[in-house]
């Protein structure tokens, strides 16, 4: 009974934490923007397009994923910050 009321706790506090984090709206962003960068690149890559094409889609593509990682890095500092300051 302990580990399933643990388990609860730990949900409601990460829903919780994910609902005052700054990050974790942007961060969701990110994510489709990176999801859908990487279509496009896929629909080039697939059309045969020049190889200038394909060499700016994928510097957006590793700036969308640098900028995706800073924002997961931030969002998930934030939540830990936020666990530690409930005990």
């Amino acid at each position: 009974k302990k580990e399933k009321i643990k388990q609860k706790s730990s949900k409601a506090l990460l829903f919780s934490c994910s609902q005052i984090n700054p990050y974790h709206k942007k961060y969701q962003e990110m994510n489709d923007k990176l999801h859908q960068m990487y279509q496009k690149l896929d629909k080039d890559f697939q059309k045969k397009a020049p190889i200038a094409t394909l060499t700016k889609d994928t510097q957006e593509l590793m700036l969308l994923l640098g900028e995706c990682n800073y924002i997961a890095r931030e969002c998930f500092l934030f939540e830990k910050k936020i666990k530690g300051m409930k005990k």
